[in-house]
């Protein structure tokens, strides 16, 4: 079985293109798949959107925030009623594409984390700076060899996923590096492929400008605080 978990918010310009590929060209190749879409109280027509494709698509299933939780706590809900032997993590802005699943599956041994390395980033000057900070600080700190910790496409060992998401805060921040750091604490083997990544093909980020700011450095001493927790 697989699972595809996702949080939504404020996707509606991207949100039909998004599932209807991952759908076509992901789900399709397991006879028994889901999609696991969180939508966290989005404001716009997402829920909307996300309605009517699960009329289309009986294997998307939709769970619906009453508040606005944040990315973390959704897609910890979503890896939670996740069933799938195997769970693709993943945004839903089209930043990386259905095509890069393919090489992922490649390298699945059936135990190990298995985790994009973006290429070609073109996010915008502060994102691509806190990204690179915080990946350089996990390496030089002996924590991480992988180039890309906080990259939200990532496939894991069902079970393992759901066990390591249990050590997680309930209201983390950044569940993505946090989720890695967690498999490496347990000695789990990651291994990282190469996917191209594009610009926002549309819409706009939920953190712009200083907001942004604000959010990187509350996560970064989140990822500290659990970085200095006994291995």
């Amino acid at each position: 079985t697989f699972t595809i978990v996702m949080p939504v918010y404020n996707e509606e310009s991207i949100i039909e293109r998004t599932v209807r590929d991952f759908t076509g060209q992901v789900l399709s190749l397991f006879d028994n798949a889901e999609m696991l879409v969180v939508d966290d109280h989005s404001s716009d027509n997402s829920v909307g959107i996300l309605s009517r494709l699960k009329q289309e698509h009986p294997r998307l299933q939709v769970l619906t925030n009453t508040l606005n939780r944040g990315h973390g706590p959704s897609l910890l809900a979503g890896i939670a009623r996740s069933k799938g032997e195997l769970v693709l993590l993943m945004d839903s802005d089209y930043q990386i594409g259905p095509e890069a699943f393919s090489p992922l599956l490649t390298r699945y041994a059936g135990f190990n984390v298995v985790t994009a390395r973006r290429t070609g980033r073109d996010d915008g000057a502060w994102r691509n700076v806190a990204s690179a900070a915080a990946n350089a600080m996990l390496r030089l700190a002996g924590w991480s060899t992988v180039h890309d910790v906080n990259v939200p496409f990532k496939l894991f060992p069902g079970n393992t996923l759901r066990r390591l998401a249990n050590n997680l805060p309930d209201e983390t921040l950044a569940p993505s590096t946090l989720l890695l750091m967690a498999a490496i604490k347990q000695g789990i083997r990651i291994d990282e492929v190469d996917v191209k990544h594009r610009r926002r093909p549309i819409g706009t980020t939920s953190l712009p400008g200083w907001r942004f700011l604000v959010f990187a450095g509350r996560a970064a001493r989140e990822i500290f605080s659990f970085a200095r927790q006994p291995r």
